[in-house]
């Protein structure tokens, strides 16, 4: 009897264990399968490009447009020395449309997108960064139009992409 006792708990016990693990391999698979970061490595830089949380841009005034969710662009720097480097961001649209778009850097400061440093005839200059070897940066990218933007250009969806160009 005392036995069978045992021998049910432990069972018990198992199942319980076994319903546990099954779980979390199912919530990992999920996990993995939902992620939508893009990772690559360039020069011995390892990107990982996450707009999961990203939404359409929408008109808000500065302090709104800082609250909401951004593009996290992380960078490590691999190599055996320091390496300076530009985050460049390219959107393929008229000058009429971005004049009205604002963008905001690792939430330390917002800017109109004109005003940025250009870097080629569609790109600007987000920031430039000297990364030692071993450390890694987060930048985060947050874009939305001003709040004087007309409604149909804020109903416009932007053509846009960053690129790390290596110094």
């Amino acid at each position: 009897m005392e036995v069978n006792k045992q021998l049910r708990k432990q069972i018990i016990i198992e199942v319980f264990a076994l319903g546990l693990l099954v779980f979390a391999i199912m919530y990992g698979i999920f996990a993995i399968g939902s992620d939508s970061s893009t990772v690559f490595s360039q020069d011995g830089m390892v990107i990982v490009y996450d707009n999961e949380n990203f939404k359409a841009i929408e008109s808000f005034s500065d302090g709104e447009g800082l609250n909401t969710d951004g593009i996290k662009y992380t960078v490590t720097n691999n190599n055996d020395k320091e390496y300076s480097y530009k985050l460049i961001l390219y959107v393929n649209e008229d000058d009429t449309l971005l004049e009205y778009i604002r963008v905001g850097i690792d939430d330390l400061y917002v800017e109109s997108l004109l005003d940025l440093d250009r870097y080629s005839k569609d790109g600007y200059v987000l920031t430039e960064t000297i990364l030692d070897p071993g450390y890694t940066k987060i930048h985060n990218i947050k874009m939305w139009y001003k709040l004087d933007v007309d409604q149909t250009i804020a109903d416009k969806e932007i053509d846009y992409r960053l690129e790390l160009v290596k110094e």
